[in-house]
């Protein structure tokens, strides 16, 4: 019997392949700045979850990509993917991400001026 795969996957799969570079800048600086803790407690690197942790959420704000046409869109995109993912608060202050939408905004820019 065949797993039926949703489209959004599909998307996600495609659009990692067209922007290989970016994907992957997003998802390392999701995993650098780590605001969901999920290396908290790790008491060496061997401790630490793998760096693939944050891919599918890399893949969903690359999805939303034709919403953000600024830094602080980029934050908002990336603050309502942890809502969803995470089960965030909707009301946490959109400024934690602030520093991960600036880490990520040049390589965006480069990508689709």
């Amino acid at each position: 019997k065949d797993c039926p795969v949703s489209e959004a996957y599909l998307e996600q799969r495609r659009l990692k392949a067209a922007y290989k570079e970016l994907h992957t800048q997003i998802r390392d600086t999701l995993y650098r700045h780590d605001l969901i803790g999920i290396n908290l407690g790790a008491e060496s690197p061997d401790d630490y979850a793998p760096i693939d942790e944050y891919e599918p959420e890399a893949g969903m704000i690359l999805a939303r990509r034709r919403e953000v046409r600024s830094v602080e869109d980029l934050r908002r995109v990336i603050h309502e993917v942890f809502v969803s993912q995470f089960g965030l608060d909707p009301a946490s202050p959109e400024e934690w991400f602030y520093p991960v939408a600036l880490d990520i905004w040049p390589e965006w820019t480069e990508q689709f001026r």
